[in-house]
């Protein structure tokens, strides 16, 4: 017989596993990127600086939120009833994580359209409306005590009911924040190719050449916006689970491998 918290609470464990590998990946990125580009300006190393502290964390907390759930608080319900900051304060920090490395994209691809302010603009919005209703959504859960007090949804084995956290007065803010999380990201491979594929030239090797500079925007930006589409699927698709956090969760690190690798 399978788990009844097989789709809840384990989901946490899996999440907890990919993002200590991504995590690693994007520290050994950091670390590199400190040794090969040292005469970078000032604005770019403190960003890399603030996603790195962002990521880690929000990676620390998470930590500290799995630690409550399996350790501290195993086999005590009431407890379990209890919103933590842990779980808000962990998703503040990956919503500001997404803020930066698209706002950073967005500043790149003002350097290439400078005449045409129009398509950096619209990432700006977008990602600034992405980082409000993801705090809209933090500030939602962090002002109820008691997750029983999210609905009239109960679980049958324990009062934490992501679903009903999910589909009730966060609902809303939740699917705003990943649908312009992913209007950003198609806006960002649209600025990223577009000036790529206009500087053409009748010399073949200079052609291959932004070939393979247009498949890597794509690849890397696709990889985010695939990660932001299957979290609207999952939130929509799987009330009541917390699969949708597979994506959620991990989609912070991605966005700082992407920036690094970038």
């Amino acid at each position: 017989m399978a788990s009844p918290i097989a789709n809840t609470f384990s989901v946490w464990l899996i999440v907890l596993f990919l993002q200590s590998i991504l995590y690693g990946i994007g520290l050994l990125q950091v670390w590199l990127y400190f040794l090969w580009y040292p005469r970078d300006s000032w604005g770019t190393k403190g960003t890399v600086a603030l996603i790195t502290v962002l990521e880690t964390f929000q990676s620390v907390v998470y930590f500290m939120a799995c630690y409550q759930i399996f350790i501290t608080n195993f086999d005590n319900l009431p407890a379990l009833a209890v919103i933590s900051w842990l779980p808000c304060a962990q998703l503040g920090a990956l919503y500001a994580s997404t803020f930066v490395v698209q706002g950073f994209f967005g500043y790149c691809i003002y350097n290439l359209h400078q005449k045409r302010p129009i398509l950096p603009a619209a990432i700006a919005l977008f990602a600034l409306a992405a980082f409000g209703s993801g705090l809209a959504q933090v500030v939602l859960a962090a002002r109820i005590k008691f997750w029983a007090d999210l609905g009239s949804t109960s679980v049958r084995y324990f009062t934490y009911c992501p679903s009903t956290f999910m589909n009730g007065v966060t609902q809303a803010a939740t699917n705003t924040q990943a649908a312009f999380a992913l209007a950003a990201d198609i806006l960002i491979i649209v600025g990223l190719c577009w000036p790529l594929n206009r500087s053409r030239t009748e010399i073949q090797a200079t052609n291959r050449m932004i070939n393979f500079l247009i498949i890597m925007a794509v690849n890397r930006g696709v990889l985010t916006m695939i990660t932001a589409l299957i979290n609207i699927v999952l939130f929509l698709a799987k009330p009541g689970t917390f699969y949708f956090m597979l994506m959620v969760e991990s989609s912070g690190k991605l966005y700082m491998n992407n920036m690094m690798a970038t």
